[in-house]
């Protein structure tokens, strides 16, 4: 199928495909290697500009009626579950130190409260709006 074929290659013009491997590699062995402060750091990286390398441009979801670029997806996929191992071992830490406080854990909780005001920073709260009838109640 030609669409599949299309999704099958991470070249195209529409974003920096480069950067999003890099980055999805990267994310991927910093998991795998189960060092925190590193993924923590490069998440950042990757979640500083909520169109990280031009991933959620239009024309890339606008070729296919279901999904977009492999590459994406993966790299997608991968940040999410950093984000929720990486919740998961500061849940552990958090639970951690309350028996007895160490400097490491100390340090990797201290960044992620910082990673998490800067996440917020980029990506806003979330809101509930009503339409303008909600408002006349």
């Amino acid at each position: 199928n030609n669409l599949e074929d299309w999704k099958g290659r991470p070249q195209s013009r529409y974003y920096a495909w480069e950067v999003l491997s890099s980055g999805h590699v990267e994310l991927t062995e910093l998991l795998e290697r189960q060092d925190w402060p590193k993924l923590l750091r490069s998440l950042q990286k990757c979640l500083q500009d909520v169109n990280y390398a031009g991933h959620l441009n239009e024309a890339l979801y606008a070729k296919s009626f279901t999904g977009t670029k492999h590459l994406i997806e993966d790299y997608c996929d991968s940040v999410v579950k950093c984000l929720k191992e990486l919740r998961r071992e500061v849940k552990h830490r958090k639970d951690q130190l309350q028996a007895e406080s160490d400097a490491e854990n100390d340090a990797l909780l201290a960044q992620s409260q910082r990673f998490t005001e800067l996440a917020v920073v980029t990506f806003g709260r979330t809101a509930l709006c009503l339409s303008g009838g909600g408002g006349m109640a």
